[in-house]
C-alpha cells in the first residue's frame, strides 16, 4: 500500500505543477493580446477622428471656407490612416490564427503529455504489485 500512496502522492505534486506548463502560459500569451486589443482602441478613435475631420472640411469647402487643396489634403491624410489600420488589422489577424493554432497545440501537447506522465506513474505502482 505504501507504493499506492506515493504514487498518488506523486501524482499530486505533478497536478500542483501542471498549471506552469500549460494554462500559465496560454493565460500570459491571451494577456498580450488583451493588450495588443486595447491599443486597438486608441488607433480605431483616431481613425474615426480622421474621416470626421474630412468630413468638416468638405462641408466648409461647399461653405467656401477652405480650398479644394486644402480638402484633398485632409482626405489624402485620412485615407493614409485608414489603409494603415486596415493593413494593421489584416496583419493582427494573420497572426493572430497562426498563433492560437500555436497556443492550442502546446496546451494540449502538454496535456497529453500530463496525462501519459499519471498513466506511467500508475503503471509503475500497479507493477510492483504483480512482484507479489
Amino acid at each position: 500500500m505504501a507504493e499506492t500512496s506515493k504514487a498518488y502522492a506523486d501524482i499530486a505534486i505533478m497536478f500542483q505543477q501542471q498549471p506552469n506548463r500549460d494554462w500559465i502560459p496560454l493565460t500570459d500569451q491571451l494577456q498580450v493580446y488583451r493588450g495588443i486589443l486595447s491599443g486597438f482602441e486608441a488607433t480605431l478613435g483616431a481613425q474615426k477622428a480622421a474621416s470626421a475631420k474630412v468630413r468638416e472640411s468638405q462641408k466648409a469647402y461647399e461653405e467656401g471656407k477652405m480650398s479644394d487643396t486644402d480638402v484633398q489634403a485632409f482626405s489624402s491624410h485620412a485615407d493614409a490612416i485608414s489603409y494603415t489600420l486596415y493593413a494593421e488589422v489584416n496583419h493582427f489577424q494573420a497572426n493572430r490564427q497562426q498563433e492560437f493554432k500555436i497556443m492550442m497545440q502546446n496546451l494540449l501537447d502538454e496535456q497529453i503529455d500530463f496525462h501519459r506522465r499519471i498513466t506511467q506513474r500508475l503503471e509503475e505502482a500497479k507493477r510492483h504489485y504483480d512482484a507479489f
